[in-house]
């Protein structure tokens, strides 16, 4: 608060005891941290609040805007235990809650000859002669094999586990052994309830446009922009498109420059910044009453370890200087459609670096599949709480002071990419959401079998949670 009101001063605009208390509410200053960031001569802020049927309206809210923009540093051993120690340290604050995991002690202190639980994080699995499948796992004292039985209730849970997953395991405790009978997930709180909004109004999920690579698909984007500015589509269509309010785009809006080999010979704009331009020029038809918000992806040109920063202006200059875009991280927590009365809706954006490890490496999934089925995978990065558990699953910064793929906080929206693929499902009160793309096959693809559905827009209504995916 003191910064903006500094800035504020310095802009020779005064700031009133009816400012400032406006400017209480997180929303509003960064709408105008944001408003000033884009107007860097304006001598008034007025337009930064948008005040709509008579209640004060946050279209964005950056939940956790200190998050992710910690400045690259080097790789360290110590970093890397400070990194899976916070990942350890949260999630096992979350499972400390279950029933079942009340009495759970640490692995040094398990005591031989009774029931016992412990919280651990999965150092390996194996399947042994038997059939039994034997978990390594670990806490901040020790180490500790547990056993789960062929017949065990628990083993088909037991055998979709991935490493570095933090688990609760509760079972008879042996010498240097737990004869596991139950496994806990931090999971999501049960509910059956669906936030709804109060007003009637839109929010589209896009990802994946790869503006610059000649497989750019810019007659279905054409058709998409005219129906969002209420030139194509049925009446009803058209009302539809009017009422859009948000606009999500997570990850990869162009192609790149460098991503894999040879990609030049796939590239009709060659040059990173000159993408950006022509992906700003095309989100430009969009009306400005619509807000953009913008992710980066594994081809947009930031670092590609996760968690990736916003992108960067001096490459997307032209794009990220649009009065009604956002630009984010990846992944990011944002609130939106906040009102008066209304807490609104939370949603994490996250472009999906890591889906490919687990549709190659999750038997259950792969066989149910496979990128065909992106709700499993993204059910089971919910009930883990976290985005890439398995280390090699992606590339990573390991921030010492926390591990920023946890999922923290239940989101009423799940919103991914990557795939190519668009899925719409619900898990415990939240929508899952994997966006499509604006991209036809690729070489790669094609050489590799996996078969993109290019041109799908999930449409949802916010007053009802109805979800319609468009077809352009």
């Amino acid at each position: 608060m003191k910064q903006l009101v500094a800035q504020l001063m310095d802009r020779g605009i005064i700031v009133t005891s009816d400012l400032l208390e406006r400017l209480a509410d997180e929303g509003a200053r960064v709408r105008v941290a944001e408003y000033l960031r884009k107007n860097p001569h304006a001598s008034s802020i007025e337009p930064a609040f948008d005040q709509e049927d008579g209640s004060y309206v946050n279209p964005i809210i950056i939940i956790a805007p200190e998050m992710f923009t910690t400045d690259p540093q080097p790789f360290t051993l110590q970093g890397f235990t400070s990194y899976f120690r916070s990942r350890y340290k949260t999630l096992a604050g979350m499972l400390s809650h279950h029933p079942a995991l009340a009495s759970a002690v640490s692995i040094a202190k398990l005591a031989p000859g009774r029931q016992g639980a412990v919280i651990g994080m999965l150092a390996n699995k194996r399947v042994a002669k038997t059939g039994s499948i034997i978990l390594d796992v670990e806490d901040l004292t020790g180490s500790l094999k547990c056993m789960v039985k062929a017949d065990a209730a628990c083993a088909k849970k037991a055998a979709n586990l991935t490493e570095d997953t933090v688990v609760g395991l509760v079972g008879h405790a042996g010498k240097g052994v737990l004869f596991c009978n139950d496994i806990i997930l931090p999971d999501l709180p049960v509910t059956t309830t669906i936030k709804k909004g109060p007003r009637e109004s839109y929010a589209i999920f896009l990802s994946d446009l790869h503006v610059g690579s000649n497989n750019f698909l810019a007659g279905e984007f054409d058709a998409f922009l005219d129906w969002m500015a209420g030139k194509e589509g049925t009446p009803e269509q058209r009302r539809i498109a009017s009422l859009v309010r948000y606009v999500f785009i997570a990850g990869d809006l162009v192609d790149g420059v460098g991503v894999y080999p040879n990609q030049e010979d796939e590239l009709v704009i060659k040059d990173i910044r000159e993408q950006y331009e022509e992906c700003a020029r095309l989100l430009s038809r969009i009306p400005q009453d619509k807000t953009i918000v913008v992710s980066p992806g594994n081809h947009d040109y930031v670092r590609i370890a996760e968690p990736q920063p916003r992108l960067d202006e001096r490459y997307a200059a032209s794009l990220l200087a649009m009065p009604n875009l956002i630009s984010v991280t990846n992944p990011a927590y944002l609130s939106f459609e906040r009102m008066s009365g209304f807490p609104g809706f939370d949603i994490l954006l996250y472009h999906g670096n890591s889906f490919d490890h687990y549709f190659a490496n999750m038997d259950v999934i792969r066989m149910a599949g496979g990128y065909d089925r992106s709700d499993l995978l993204m059910r089971y990065l919910l009930r883990v709480r976290h985005l890439a558990p398995t280390y090699s699953s992606t590339q990573l910064m390991p921030l010492a002071d926390r591990d920023p793929l946890v999922v923290r906080r239940v989101p009423d929206f799940f919103v991914t990419g990557h795939i190519h693929k668009s899925n719409v499902s619900t898990y415990r009160g939240v929508t899952m959401i994997s966006g499509s793309c604006f991209q036809s096959t690729t070489a790669f693809q094609e050489r590799v079998g996996h078969k993109p559905e290019p041109g799908y827009v999930p449409c949802v209504n916010l007053q009802t949670r109805q979800i319609t995916v468009m077809r352009f």
